[in-house]
């Protein structure tokens, strides 16, 4: 495998140097260090560990210092496409993307890459392969996400992630609501929380769906609505009936398609005024 080197300093670069074993160069040094670094990691990929917004203008920074040619540059935005490198490839470098399909709130072990999934495209059919043994030195499966695809692959990485978490806080709201101390209401939601991503794990989908719309129980899922309403939750009260739809179309893979599930899609259709 080629020589490889991490170009910024946040949570997943650093993360990535770490699985990988190889150092890092900071991303704001100045262009003097950076091309040293670029030489000295020889006909190798440099992995761009930079945020979104920047990553259009380091690529013009970077191909204005003139790097060695067969150096290939690969962002890890989930994002972005192959063109905010556009400046890197118009000098003649191999571009790619690499977007490991995990959470990187912090730096995290070599062990958070085993297991998970790798967006990964590329200029070229050589370097799409070498990005691929990258991932499988992770312990990770490589994926083909092409720029076409990509806005709509991001987006339901963080429906799964970042909302995920904006979920937690969502719930956390209505039991403090109630009384609850922040601390005790995520120190209860976390465990169900596992428990229901240990459910997909195990059984997968639909059957790791618990909950009143899993039962049919209309009489419950009337209650929520209602309280969260009286309550004055119009926020968790949204959230709960988009998701409540989700749950009713599983219902229904379940093989259910009774009067109940027709009336529980209706409850949480209705528009409260």
């Amino acid at each position: 495998m080629r020589p490889l080197l991490v170009l910024g300093r946040g949570a997943l670069g650093a993360s990535l140097a770490a699985a990988l074993g190889i150092s890092q160069a900071a991303g704001r040094a100045g262009p003097e260090e950076i091309a040293a670094r670029l030489e000295s990691g020889g006909a190798g990929i440099t992995f761009l560990a930079l945020p979104d917004q920047v990553l259009g203008q380091r690529a013009a920074a970077l191909s204005a210092i003139r790097p060695r040619p067969d150096r290939a540059f690969v962002h890890l935005s989930g994002g972005q496409g192959l063109s905010v490198l556009a400046p890197l490839a118009a000098a003649g470098h191999r571009i790619g993307s690499f977007h490991p399909l995990q959470a990187f709130a912090q730096a995290r072990p070599p062990e958070a890459f085993l297991g998970i999934t790798v967006a990964v495209d590329a200029g070229d059919s050589e370097l799409l392969s070498d990005l691929g043994a990258v991932a499988a030195s992770l312990g990770a499966s490589a994926r083909r996400v092409t720029d076409e695809q990509r806005l709509l692959y991001h987006a339901a990485a963080v429906l799964a992630s970042g909302d995920l978490v904006a979920l937690a806080a969502a719930a956390g709201r209505v039991l403090e609501g109630i009384g609850w101390p922040p601390e005790a209401a995520m120190g209860a939601l976390l465990p169900l929380m596992r428990g229901a991503l240990l459910g997909l794990e195990e059984v997968g989908l639909p059957g790791a769906l618990t909950g009143p719309i899993r039962r049919q129980d209309v009489t419950t899922l009337r209650g929520h609505l209602s309280a969260l309403a009286e309550a004055g939750q119009d926020r968790a009260l949204r959230i709960y009936r988009e998701l409540g739809l989700e749950a009713t179309g599983l219902v229904r893979r379940m093989g259910a398609d009774g009067d109940s599930v027709h009336e529980m899609e209706a409850i949480l259709l209705e528009v409260q005024a």
